[in-house]
């Protein structure tokens, strides 16, 4: 005989079967008369939609309660994840209260959280979490029942005692009797899955799915920039390392010259060069004003711009060739205005990281766009 248990007031309810507690049906009443989300639905591509369908399939299968979600860097994610939300309330064993729908993302940038905002319904607002707030979902999450946790950059601060880890542990998460028990799903996106499908599917077992992303021919992928030789081997920017001393290795000039037969190609653009931390910032700068002196170029340091002018000022065509020195920015999940950009310049680290590589620099210049001459210096390679 199924137990009737109320999950939230005079809305819905989830009939559980003694005998086999993960066949179980949720009932909303009333449906909404319209999708909540349908305003935003209704902007997204044909194969956004297609993912967010595929996503929501897969949780029909009512043992499932986790579905790591798999989509190249700049593919259309978070149009994903709207198409997630929609398919979500168009189905009525998957149907819940809007007030319970979560994005968390173990990311601190403020620029996600702005980016993500913009892309949501206001409704949803108050609901759009980053690790800066994780006190906050936790207290929002305890002892709620019938929730839909979306996990944007689910690789970030996954590993234990990290903020997804917290997450998981202080709302008693990582009992899988509980997850059924309270009605948890979990959507999980990632570009850079890296050992997630294994851990998963090792801890969930039968409650875990993947799930992958297609995408169209008009897709500038990782894959084609480097058939078309747009990804370049990036060198060391700084030749300081000690930013107190002014003693610069001079092969540093050097690897920044090599950027000019690319710069020749171009029109004037917008070159983005991300520095090390500290003084180095600055160190970097001073060797591209040494090596171009006796150019008109513009050399600008990001930290010290106004809040939005940065992303302003690349929809802004230049009249001349532009330098923009980041420190941390233009990781996961930023999209840029592609048009103007030429050279995009990741810094060189003793230990590369294939998730850190892939969103970086040469993540953002993945996508639909269509600039066809800019390159990116990184230190990808084919096996990473």
């Amino acid at each position: 005989m199924a137990e009737v248990i109320d999950l939230s007031p005079n809305s819905a309810f989830l009939l559980q079967d003694k005998k086999k507690p993960n066949n179980r049906k949720l009932f909303i009443k009333p449906p909404y008369k319209i999708n909540p989300i349908q305003q935003e639905y209704d902007g997204l591509f044909e194969n956004q939609k297609q993912f967010g369908k595929t996503i929501a399939q897969l949780f029909l299968n009512l043992s499932v309660l986790n579905v790591l979600a798999v989509a190249p860097t700049q593919s259309g994610k978070t149009g994903s994840m709207v198409a997630s939300i929609y398919e979500f309330f168009q189905h009525k064993n998957l149907r819940l209260p809007k007030e319970h729908i979560f994005i968390f993302t173990g990311h601190s940038s403020l620029e996600w959280l702005t980016q993500t905002k913009a892309r949501f319904p206001t409704w949803l607002h108050p609901h759009i979490y980053h690790r800066n707030h994780l006190n906050s979902i936790i207290h929002e999450l305890a002892g709620m029942k019938n929730v839909l946790i979306i996990i944007d950059e689910c690789h970030i601060a996954s590993k234990t005692n990290q903020t997804l880890d917290r997450l998981f542990n202080e709302c008693k998460y990582d009992d899988i009797s509980n997850l059924y028990k309270n009605n948890i799903k979990f959507i999980q996106f990632t570009a850079t899955p890296e050992q997630l499908q294994e851990t998963f599917s090792e801890k969930l077992g039968n409650a875990h799915e993947i799930s992958l992303m297609g995408v169209p021919e008009s897709y500038l992928s990782i894959e084609k920039l480097q058939d078309n030789n747009r990804i370049l081997s990036a060198s060391d920017l700084c030749g300081v390392e000690d930013s107190s001393t002014n003693n610069v290795n001079p092969g540093v000039y050097e690897n920044i010259r090599e950027l000019l037969p690319y710069i020749a190609e171009l029109p004037p653009s917008y070159h983005i060069i991300r520095t090390p931390r500290a003084g180095f910032h600055e160190v970097v700068m001073k060797n591209f004003k040494h090596v171009f002196q006796d150019t008109d170029y513009v050399f600008i340091s990001e930290p010290k711009m106004k809040p939005g002018k940065f992303d302003e000022m690349l929809q802004t065509a230049p009249n001349v060739h532009h330098f923009i020195f980041i420190k941390d920015k233009l990781r996961c999940a930023k999209t840029l205005h592609h048009e103007y950009l030429g050279i995009l310049y990741d810094r060189v680290t003793q230990k590369p990281n294939h998730s850190t590589i892939v969103q970086g620099l040469l993540g953002r210049l993945t996508g639909y766009h269509c600039n066809k001459k800019a390159v990116v210096f990184t230190t990808y390679t084919e096996d990473m």
